[in-house]
């Protein structure tokens, strides 16, 4: 029976106003949990710029307690987003199901 979808290496999605500009997103994996051959991830950085003054800020998302674990921490799950109070958003968009027997 496949749970709901969680993130992998490539899933979390970077978007900002057009006065920001995004940075890449870095992700913190499991390194032996894979799923379609990425990482599954717990965790997403990604800094924005605003482009007129060129001030940083950084953005994280990180994963919440849910049943779907591997060792001590969780892991990101389709939906998972976080919006700053200026529309910095990070978000998971991601079909990787994994399945259990």
């Amino acid at each position: 029976m496949p749970s709901r979808s969680v993130a992998a290496v490539g899933d979390v999605i970077a978007t900002c106003p057009t006065n920001f500009q995004a940075g890449p997103v870095l992700c913190t994996v499991y390194p032996d949990l894979t799923i379609n051959g990425k990482n599954v991830i717990y965790k997403a950085d990604c800094t924005f710029t605003e482009t007129s003054s060129g001030a940083t800020t950084p953005v994280s998302l990180v994963a919440m307690p849910t049943a779907l674990q591997a060792g001590k921490n969780n892991v990101l799950r389709n939906g998972d987003i976080i919006i700053t109070v200026v529309g910095l958003t990070l978000q998971v968009q991601c079909g990787n199901h994994l399945y259990s027997s």
